[in-house]
């Protein structure tokens, strides 16, 4: 079977059908396959930066919780208990991610790659700087720390253990 002919908006079209999560939103899989089906099974998932979160919504409303901790993704806000959290885009994208990740170490070269959409590791302090300000803000001196870092292997965010 052939692909139909190709337009010039099928890159738009594939940068909104194809989104690397569009499957697991809940979106039914016959959409994403029709879309696919418009402009050909073969051509690689493409992802933009936020595309992936504007089209996931999780089944609890659009709101991530790890313990005290509140991401409401419609309103793009962060608390934690009652506290409010001033993100900038890229610290939000950094903590939604690892809250779906909550409890898994994540390494370095994943958060390159899947917040910051590198396609290579560079030799850079860029991961480091980022947790430091998102850690000064999510784990104030008063409060159990949510957000480790796990020498020679990544960063983790835990719920703070109740005692």
């Amino acid at each position: 079977m052939t692909s139909p002919p190709r337009t010039a908006l099928e890159p738009a079209i594939f940068r909104l059908s194809a989104a690397s999560n569009i499957r697991s939103s809940g979106v039914p899989s016959v959409v994403d396959d029709a879309a696919r089906s418009l402009i050909g099974a073969s051509l690689p998932i493409a992802d933009d930066a936020g595309l992936g979160t504007l089209l996931r919504q999780p089944a609890d409303g659009g709101v991530l919780r790890v313990g005290p901790l509140e991401l409401d993704l419609m309103e793009r806000a962060a608390k934690r208990g009652e506290r409010g959290i001033e993100l900038l885009p890229r610290e939000f994208r950094l903590l939604e991610y690892m809250m779906r990740h909550k409890e898994q170490v994540l390494t370095r070269a994943a958060l390159l790659k899947d917040v910051w959409n590198y396609k290579f590791t560079p030799n850079t302090n860029l991961i480091d700087v980022h947790m430091g300000r998102l850690r000064r803000k999510v784990d104030k001196p008063n409060e159990l720390p949510m957000i480790y870092n796990i020498r020679g292997a990544g960063f983790i965010l835990r719920a703070p253990a109740q005692g």
